[in-house]
């Protein structure tokens, strides 16, 4: 079990950085699961759509949700980091 205590930051740390990334995916998302709203849309694709349709405010919108998933991600994985080094203090 001591294993898993300590692999656990990583996993965790892993599976926030997996999140961030998919987040960012654009051209895998548009060439395979497309641009249907409401039924496959992503954050990603929001934006473009937003952008290329002339609504700004929309797409700032969009943009500003993504940039603080991305900030509460990194906080977290601060957050677990600075844990772990108190726990081997």
């Amino acid at each position: 079990m001591a294993w898993f205590a300590n692999a656990l930051p990583g996993i965790i740390s892993g599976g926030i950085l997996a999140y961030a990334r998919g987040l960012g995916e654009f051209g895998a998302t548009a060439m395979l699961a497309g641009n249907i709203a409401d039924q496959t849309r992503t954050l990603p694709m929001a934006v473009y759509s937003e952008v290329a349709a002339g609504n700004m405010g929309d797409a700032f919108n969009y943009v500003i949700f993504i940039v603080v998933i991305a900030f509460i991600a990194i906080f977290i994985m601060d957050f677990v980091s600075l844990r772990k080094e108190k726990q081997w203090k």
